[in-house]
């Protein structure tokens, strides 16, 4: 089965209109690209780090950031394997509004000023959702869990269009 994320838009459509919600996971791929990069980093700093202590003369400064680096790429890894089981976090699309994670508060439906424009390169791209409140934080829906952003912006403009004509009659 296809990951929601790679899904159509009418996939989605008729994922919230059965269930009220479509749920985006995390995209395992994109999560194992991003582990694989991230661990080869790693490897390449401990072997730097690892030389640089058998060798005799070396900087002490150099010894312990080299340390500090490997301890942020083993929580980097760390995350990243705990993404890949979990699917964490998700992107939800439901009646209410759009949030992602459960921790996070999300933006009702009534709160969204607009979708704004995709911003990034090819495959690193994000898609800001903006409230109407300009104190708030806007949500960056990320290809973390959507791959066609630019379709996932229009079905979410026609969603934010929809519930506004609804409010209106």
């Amino acid at each position: 089965m296809a990951v929601m994320g790679e899904s159509s838009a009418a996939i989605w459509t008729d994922q919230l209109l059965r269930t009220g919600r479509a749920v985006f996971p995390l995209r395992r791929r994109r999560v194992l690209f991003r582990l694989g990069l991230v661990a080869a980093f790693a490897i390449n700093n401990l072997v730097s780090v690892v030389r640089r202590l058998l060798d005799e003369e070396h900087g002490v400064v150099w010894d312990i950031l080299g340390l500090i680096t490997c301890t942020a790429f083993l929580a980097l890894i760390a995350v990243s394997v705990w993404q890949l089981i979990t699917q964490r976090p998700a992107l939800t699309v439901d009646r209410l509004g759009i949030r992602i994670g459960k921790r996070r508060p999300g933006l009702g439906w009534s709160e969204i000023a607009k979708i704004g424009s995709l911003s990034g390169i090819r495959g690193a791209q994000m898609l800001p959702v903006i409230p109407k409140n300009v104190w708030a934080n806007h949500l960056n829906v990320t290809q973390d869990n959507v791959k066609d952003l630019a379709t996932f912006a229009h079905w979410l403009k026609e969603l934010v269009e929809q519930h506004k004509s609804e409010v209106q009659s």
